[in-house]
């Protein structure tokens, strides 16, 4: 009977002993697993945000490029597909500018501005007294070395620059101002199968 008796305090006893050292180790156990799916939800959120950005980059790849049928233009490579920028058919910049050689040489400097993040705006402009179109900022202020094309003294700044973009400029005080996004809003996309690449002038 004594043993008996003495049972339900010794099992009591064990309880007590253990049941510190078991809470302790669930108690230490707990934060770490807690960390750990912190951790693992703040990467996961990292990894998607990444993921957004890129979905939503706004650099645009520029290009001269021509169709099937030889029609000369720079191509604006956006989100949308190849949206046609300029189509390059006067010949009014002088016998030594060829529709060529423009399209070629201003596509490149679309794209090296682009590369900067500053291929926003392009506008009239006047570089060592001769009239000119330049990539500029949104007060119309040609950049440093943004030069496109230098007109002939003949050539009214306003109406190249309407006609290169086959834009109509709101009038305004001071140098017109383009703004590449509004030019290619209503850009259809060329399918990239009728575009082909333009032979470097080096090479003619």
């Amino acid at each position: 009977m004594k043993v008996l008796t003495l049972l339900p305090a010794l099992l009591a006893a064990i309880v007590r002993v253990e049941s510190p050292v078991g809470g302790q180790a669930t108690a230490s156990n707990a934060p770490a697993s807690a960390a750990h799916s912190i951790q693992a939800s703040e990467q996961a959120a990292g990894f998607e945000e990444r993921i957004a950005l890129d979905s939503s980059s706004t650099t645009i790849r520029y290009e001269c490029l021509k169709t099937l049928s030889d029609q000369l233009m720079t191509i604006a490579h956006t989100a949308r597909g190849p949206l046609p920028l300029v189509i390059w058919e006067s010949t009014s910049f002088g016998a030594q500018w060829s529709p060529l050689k423009r399209c070629q040489t201003v596509s490149s400097r679309f794209q090296k501005f682009s590369d900067m993040d500053q291929m926003q705006y392009v506008s009239t402009g006047v570089v060592n007294s001769s009239n000119v179109l330049c990539v500029s900022g949104a007060n119309g202020n040609c950049l440093q070395d943004g030069l496109l094309i230098t007109l002939e003294a003949s050539d009214d700044p306003v109406t190249v620059l309407e006609k290169m973009f086959d834009f109509k400029i709101p009038i305004t005080r001071g140098p017109r101002v383009v703004k590449i996004a509004t030019v290619l809003e209503p850009k259809e996309p060329i399918p990239a199968e009728s575009l082909q690449p333009t032979t470097p002038l080096s090479e003619e």
